[in-house]
């Protein structure tokens, strides 16, 4: 006895029995039944969760689920549409059903097999066809123009539908032309239209703040948005794809909550700052651990001669999906020991079954430095140096005879040319990009394969970056129950840059501080190296003629092997690698004044990483009685890295045409190292929820690191977090205007192991020659140093209100780090200066805000707004031995990295001389060091961004504010020419023109006194006064800024316009750091700290198009 599922099947079920065995069978799905499995103890019940999935993959699943097998020919196969279902817990008949209901197939059930054979319309379909009266075609597409694959098109009242294919078409023949069609697409809102022959473009709305997104968090680990009990932010790849920048990590500026990103050069490649809810320490690492596919990649300055480098520079943004910031302990506990700082998980684009797509991003843009420093014109720069010998010797003719001449020799004001150093350095830079890439495969394999080239040169002279990738991402189905997947990437990257800092040779900070009456270049067209003044650099001589170069090669790739124990069950078994390697070479040349005294020098520096990882990881996944679902994962991870590297240097070259150290007369340093480290963890992770409505997750980590004591070398990391679905609740349901809204809550103690790799050893180590003689050197270790642990405490609240138009989240968190890695002072007579310990707390705390609006909505107009806002605050909370301070800049009870300096108190209005405040405020002309006070922080209080994006039928315009308050910068340039033009060897900035000159007057700026900014003591009545131009807070400036990050205007043409070939196009123009409004006096106040010559930002005009084929 078996039951006739078939109902639509008009056939008797004998005939249908004797169908499938007369049938030539050419495909048999699932298990083979030679196996002869016994179905005995399998589920009658199934759970399915498919987009867009080919039937046999379907299929396959319910064969898991139940031992059910299937028999279906190979022609009816081809003609099955792909499925897309999401059920939990429903009975096989009815799961089928509803397969089947989309498909010109239907199904018989006999005993434990499932015969499907096409389907034969029933008489009310066969005159619903005869009374019809048009064919309809149409195309589905999102938000953007690109076609949806797989969106169900309905005649609503009855059972026609259709699936759109790869191109979006759709096709439904014999249609009642005053029906109405129904397009629906998982993710997107649903659509109804009147029925026409040429439906055109259908554009699908994305359902906005979808909590059903999955979020993924590293070691394979899946979860949907709803049920996450952790803080986190997520970015798509989408949003940083197009941005002008050598790094991903530089375009997640603004964009995400708690998540604060400075960069401080200009310098094409250069390295940036990441700070997640903080600095978390003093001395050891503050940045966060990055994973890319699973792969724990080498990140930061990896640099040893270069300005400044960034590792994350041979990641391709354009290959990159999504990123996920973990920034409390039970989102990032599992990472442990290297989670304090928080993890940024960054997944890249993978292969998708069906036709291969090809992808190619193209742009070209300039660049323009953000801003130049406004000087003095040589008639202003004489001006101000007559008056500074005026007023220190009372006339010109009082002053000594060098200094008369000296200012005979810079001419006629009137007459006097002015030379723009800042013009002959700054230039317009060009960008380019060019990202080509193809996806495709089948049920059992999937391809992703690209390769990018980006090449910008610098807006300063002498800079400029290059970079080849290459990525292939490859799954592979093996069988039913073996899988694996491989992930590789391979770059290579060349920097050219200048010298930096305060070096005479850094072309921006010296073409500032250059006074204006010396010319650039000799009537000859030569350089000109007789150069007045304290900077006697010719730096666009410098930057032609000297090499600062770096190049790196990395490859990042991982294999992993998944095999299916069961069907819950899942063991993940990963390998992966990080190589690395730099290369630089800085060679100063004989002609400039640097390289004069030695005839030319050069330094070459080779620095590799090997970071071997392996995780292995069983994970197990199950629904109780339909409500309880449980994930468990445990497993293992290992860690290896190597560094080791070799440098040296020479002087002395035939000429300047000889530039390689081998040509070098003199060898004056040659040396090597050898450093190593390992980390092994064992941890577990559990993620619970009852009935979708009460969430838990637990997470415990024990690692063991090489780099601390004997005494202290393991450490167990626990968090713990609840959520609370409160919409779930009967109270809610009838509240209509509430989608979403979850209360969670977590604690965690994550741990900070980034000190040096022998900190805690008490070794001997070579220290070269000793008066002559090879010598060795000492180190004091300690047994008993440990990790530095970061306790997290979170709560927040997650919503979605009015379908959609109003979604984002709260959260407040206070995340405290005690056992701080700094070193205790030693006494003099130990033979020691001190002693690596765990001493010291201090604590962050904040509000993260992130909301999401659609402001404005219509069939042919969208407006919309995402934001973000941080609000922190630090403290440092305690030092050993009851210190109070520790540096300058660390102090108990204040915020972190606080200036300690001297408080200006402006300009005397009598006399012009500089005036500060004393400890107890009062007025003072020569303040002592028990009169500083602290003055600020380089922290900001405060940061975040906004973007609007406002969509007009095919035209898409994004505009992306970032801003920053509460933070102070130390304008070290503006020490060096804020001077008054009392030194008159360099330039001076045009502020200086508001410099006292009468009493009465009311200026920020003192007179000015040759040489020396103040008068003598003969001149001051025996007043001494201190420097107007030392280290005090009138150099002190607030850090404030809002900037216009980022604007792009696109268009997407119609794919109606496009024909067969191409599937989709898009142009667009951007620009970026286009506009900033700041108190800031310096060239730009995204910086952390002190400017000290750094190279500005620049700003970046840009066209692109993108194209599908």
């Amino acid at each position: 006895m078996y039951k006739n599922y078939t109902r639509q099947l008009r056939v008797p079920k004998w005939r249908a029995a004797k169908l499938g065995l007369i049938m030539r069978l050419t495909f048999v799905i699932l298990l083979a039944t030679f196996m002869q499995v016994s179905a005995t103890g399998y589920a009658q019940k199934v759970t399915l969760s498919k987009s867009n999935a080919p039937l046999i993959i379907v299929l396959g699943d319910i064969k898991k689920q139940t031992g059910y097998n299937f028999i279906i020919t190979e022609r009816l196969l081809k003609t099955a549409n792909p499925v897309t279902i999401h059920v939990n817990g429903l009975e096989l008949e009815e799961i089928l059903d509803r397969i089947f209901d989309l498909q010109s197939l239907s199904f018989q059930i006999e005993s434990k097999t499932v015969i499907i054979s096409k389907k034969v319309p029933s008489f009310w379909d066969v005159l619903a066809d005869r009374w019809a009266s048009i064919d309809v075609h149409g195309i589905v597409v999102d938000e953007h123009g690109l076609p949806l694959p797989g969106a169900t098109i309905t005649v609503k009242g009855t059972g026609k539908k259709a699936i759109s294919d790869s191109r979006g078409e759709f096709h439904l023949k014999n249609v009642d032309e005053k029906a109405e069609l129904v397009i629906s697409y998982l993710g997107y809102e649903s659509k109804e239209l009147r029925v026409a022959k040429d439906m055109r473009t259908i554009k699908l709305t994305p359902i906005e703040g979808n909590l059903d997104d999955v979020v993924i968090s590293g070691f394979g680990i899946k979860q949907i948005k709803k049920d996450l009990t952790g803080a986190s932010s997520q970015i798509s790849g989408k949003e940083i794809s197009t941005i002008p920048v050598q790094s991903f990590d530089n375009a997640l500026a603004g964009r995400a909550a708690g998540v604060q990103i400075t960069s401080s050069s200009g310098l094409p490649g250069a390295a940036v700052t990441v700070n997640i809810r903080g600095i978390s320490s003093i001395t050891a690492g503050t940045q966060p651990l990055y994973i890319v596919d699973g792969v724990q990649v080498i990140s930061g300055d990896n640099s040893r001669q270069f300005a400044s480098s960034n590792a994350l520079a041979g990641i391709n943004p354009d290959d990159i999906e999504s990123i996920n910031i973990l920034k409390d302990a039970a989102a990032a506990s599992i990472y442990g020991a290297q989670a304090a700082n928080g993890v940024v998980v960054i997944t890249t684009k993978r292969g998708k079954s069906g036709k291969t797509q090809i992808n190619f991003n193209s742009s070209v843009g300039i660049s323009k430095v953000i801003k130049k420093a406004p000087i003095l014109n040589t008639a202003e720069f004489i001006q101000l140096s007559k008056e500074a010998i005026v007023n220190r010797y009372g006339s010109l003719t009082a002053a000594p005879t060098s200094v008369q001449t000296l200012l005979t020799s810079f001419g006629d004001p009137a007459t006097a040319p002015t030379y723009d150093w800042q013009d002959a350095v700054f230039r317009t830079g060009l960008a380019q990009n060019y990202a080509l890439n193809a996806t495709g495969g089948n049920e059992k394999t999937k391809f992703f394969v690209s390769g990018a080239y980006n090449k910008q040169i610098g807006q300063e002279i002498g800079q400029d970056f290059n970079r080849v990738t290459g990525r292939l991402n490859l799954d592979h189905k093996i069988s039913e129950k073996f899988s694996f997947e491989t992930s590789l990437n391979l770059s290579s990257f060349t920097q050219n840059g200048t010298t930096g800092g305060t070096a005479f040779s850094n072309p921006n900070r010296t073409a500032i501080l250059t006074a204006p009456i010396n010319a650039i270049y000799n009537p000859d067209g030569t350089y000109n190296t007789l150069l007045y003044g304290a900077y006697p650099n010719n730096v666009v001589q410098t930057a032609a003629y000297n090499i600062q170069r770096a190049n790196t090669k990395a490859v990042v790739g991982n294999v992993v092997l998944n095999y299916q124990i069961l069907p819950d069950l899942k063991f993940r078994s990963s390998f992966s690698e990080n190589y690395s390697y730099i290369a630089e070479n800085s060679y100063t040349d004989p002609r400039t004044p640097d390289g004069a005294s030695v005839n030319g020098s050069a330094s070459v520096a080779n620095t590799t990483f090997t970071d071997f990882n392996t995780d292995q990881t069983l994970n197990y996944s199950h629904i109780f009685n339909q409500k309880h679902k449980l994930n468990v994962i445990g497993g293992f991870s290992y860690k290896q890295e190597v560094n080791e590297g070799n440098n040296a240097s020479g002087t002395g070259f035939p000429s300047y045409q000889f530039k390689t150290l081998q040509s070098a007369a003199v060898k004056t340093d040659a040396n090597s190292f050898y450093t190593a480290y390992k980390l092994a963890g064992y941890f577990a992770r559990a993620d619970y929820s009852f009935n979708e409505k009460y969430l838990a997750s637990a997470t415990v980590r024990y690692d063991g690191s090489s780099r601390f004591g004997s005494n202290k070398r393991y450490g167990t990391f626990p968090a713990g977090s609840l959520g609370w679905r409160i919409s779930k609740e009967d109270f809610l349901s009838k509240v209509s205007w509430i989608d979403e809204l979850k209360l969670r809550g977590s604690y965690g103690i994550l741990g900070n192991s980034s000190i040096g790799n022998f900190a805690s050893r008490s070794l001997y180590q070579g220290s070269g020659s000793y008066n002559g003689q090879p010598g060795i050197s000492p180190t004091l270790g300690n047994d008993d140093l440990s990790w530095e642990q970061a306790a997290t405490t979170d709560v927040g609240v997650d919503f979605s209100f009015f379908k959609g138009r109003l979604s984002g989240g709260v959260g407040a968190f206070r995340k405290k780090t005690t056992d701080l890695l700094l070193s205790r002072n030693l006494p003099i007579t130990s033979g020691y200066s001190g002693i690596n310990t765990n001493i010291g707390k201090l604590k962050n705390e904040g509000i993260e805000i992130e909301l999401n609006t659609i402001n404005l909505k219509s069939t042919d107009f969208e407006w919309s707004t995402t934001l973000n806002a941080t609000f922190i605050r630090s403290k440092l909370l305690e030092l050993n031995d009851g210190l109070q301070q520790l540096n300058s800049t660390y102090f108990v009870g204040k915020p972190l990295l606080s200036y300690f300096v001297v408080e200006y108190a402006g300009v005397n209005p009598a006399d012009g001389n500089p005036m500060y405040y004393d400890a107890n405020g009062n007025i003072t002309y020569n303040p002592t060091a028990a009169d500083r006070k602290i003055v600020g922080s380089q922290l900001p209080k405060g940061y975040g961004g906004i973007t609007n994006t406002f969509r007009y039928k095919a035209f898409t315009l994004t505009a992306f504010i970032q801003y920053q308050y509460g933070s102070k910068i130390n304008n070290v340039d503006a020490q060096f020419n804020r001077r008054m033009g009392s030194t008159i060897d360099r330039n001076q900035d045009i502020s200086e023109l508001r410099r006292w000159q009468n009493p009465g007057d009311i200026t920020d700026t003192p007179r000015p006194y040759y040489n020396t900014g103040v008068p003598a003591a003969a001149q001051s009545g025996g007043i001494t006064y201190l420097s107007p131009y030392g280290a005090t807070s009138r150099f002190i400036e607030d850090g404030s800024y809002i900037r216009l990050k980022n604007i792009n205007l696109s268009y997407r043409f119609p794919v109606s316009w496009l024909g067969t070939t191409i599937r989709s196009l898009q142009v667009y123009a951007q620009a970026y750091n286009l506009v900033t409004l700041t108190k800031f006096t310096g060239l730009d106040p995204e910086v952390q700290g002190s400017t000290s010559g750094i190279v500005p930002q620049y700003k970046n005009y840009t066209f692109g198009v993108q194209l599908g084929l």
